[in-house]
């Protein structure tokens, strides 16, 4: 896999060509098999936190991963286009505008000074920058388009291993599209059901193991 910078991500992208790669020192992954007229994102798949907010955090890893959903970007590997956040969203919630992306006072220990703040939305804005650039190439190459919008999350009831993980698949997909995106979301979801019951399987172990 790559290590790239936000710029040399945007350059191949711009570029059209093909590529896995970490990006910003591995704060998020982006994964282009092919050029298709869809993303996919797995954006709350991340439980790393950076040295000094370990140090402050008041929360457990169970306490965290309760609100992060592992293993989503597991369930979504089989779709040609995928971003996946590996930082905890209690470091930044992608799900949030930059500004409010840091926001989890009862997390911490002593209040994020403003560079802690400053160096996570710094790694907030490059993922969207990084998606923004995707999308625009997307549309420019296909004159037809979709937004497809599929958010996957592990919801887990109690962080005890006799407990067993609900997974919900919410989606929508508002058509305007031809028949290249109809066959490639219609490949996709095919490996997607065997993906999925791999990935059910491996959380089912992980949770009968005990959370570590």
């Amino acid at each position: 896999m790559l290590k790239l910078s936000e710029k040399e991500c945007i350059a191949l992208i711009n570029k059209g060509e093909c590529f896995h790669a970490e990006v910003e020192a591995g704060a998020f992954t982006v994964k282009i098999d092919e050029y298709s007229p869809f993303v996919c994102t797995a954006i709350h798949n991340g439980h790393r936190l950076r040295e000094d907010l370990q140090n402050n955090c008041r929360l457990t890893d169970e306490e965290r991963r309760f609100a992060e959903a592992p293993f989503t970007a597991d369930m979504l590997s089989s779709f040609p286009i995928v971003l996946t956040g590996n930082d905890s969203r209690y470091e930044y919630d992608l799900n949030r505008p930059k500004s409010h992306s840091t926001h989890y006072k009862t997390a911490w220990k002593k209040p994020l000074t403003a560079k802690q703040r400053n160096e996570s939305h710094a790694k907030h804005e490059s993922f969207y920058n990084v998606l923004s650039a995707l999308v625009a190439r997307l549309e420019k190459q296909f004159k037809k388009t979709a937004s497809y919008l599929m958010y996957i999350r592990l919801t887990i009831s109690k962080l005890r291993p006799t407990h067993q993980p609900l997974i919900s698949v919410p989606a929508r997909l508002i058509l305007n599209v031809g028949e290249q995106l109809v066959r490639t979301l219609k490949s996709s979801l095919i490996k997607l059901s065997y993906q999925t019951l791999l990935c059910v399987l491996h959380v089912m172990k992980f949770f009968k193991a005990g959370v570590t």
